[in-house]
């Protein structure tokens, strides 16, 4: 919340680019507003929209940030319900389209896997029930462990991929579907494992 200022999640991101190893599965979770103004922007907490280019986070300095990470990455994308700038009402103008900011990633790279909450130009869906994002709701409740579809004790992307387009459509009665990227090179992995699995 108040801690995701612009300087605190590049700082987080400069961190982790000194820390991570070859051998190093990074996840990193970004839940909030995006827009699009000419390309993909991430709203922190204090985001100004009259001060655009130095208080939001451009799609191209996060997907910069997230190429130089080594080993893999993980991202979970969860910008929900995004105003447009001049503040339309028109539902279509809410719809935050993340393609070529997500393209650019999976494209550049054989090591980064990104969940994304919605498909292109749908609506990232919350509610106070929920305390979440639909999307939010369903990943937790997967890497607690309902996402272990072979109940072996371990959580694969493909399989977290299958949980959450069901889950997620069920619970928003099909107006959602999360989408999963990467490159056809990445192999399955364990991203997690089940605690009291084998």
């Amino acid at each position: 919340n108040d801690q995701a200022t612009h300087g605190a999640i590049l700082e987080a991101l400069d961190e982790l680019n000194r820390k991570t190893t070859r051998d190093d599965v990074t996840v990193i979770f970004l839940a909030g507003h995006g827009i699009n103004d000419g390309g993909f922007f991430f709203l922190p907490y204090d985001a100004d929209l009259q001060h655009r280019y130095n208080t939001l986070i451009q799609g191209s300095l996060l997907q910069d940030s997230l190429l130089r990470l080594q080993g893999r990455v993980i991202l979970f994308l969860d910008t929900c319900r995004a105003g447009s700038l001049e503040g339309s009402g028109d539902e279509l103008r809410r719809r935050v389209d993340t393609t070529n900011f997500l393209n650019g990633l999976i494209y550049s790279s054989t090591g980064v896997v990104v969940f994304s909450a919605a498909a292109e130009r749908q609506l990232s869906i919350e509610s106070e029930d929920w305390k979440h994002g639909a999307f939010t709701k369903v990943l937790l409740e997967g890497l607690a462990g309902a996402a272990d579809l072979t109940r072996d004790g371990k959580i694969t992307p493909s399989e977290l991929e299958a949980y959450l387009k069901d889950g997620v459509e069920k619970l928003t009665h099909e107006a959602q579907t999360p989408v999963a990227n990467k490159s056809s090179s990445v192999p399955d992995f364990v991203l997690a494992r089940v605690p009291g699995g084998k």
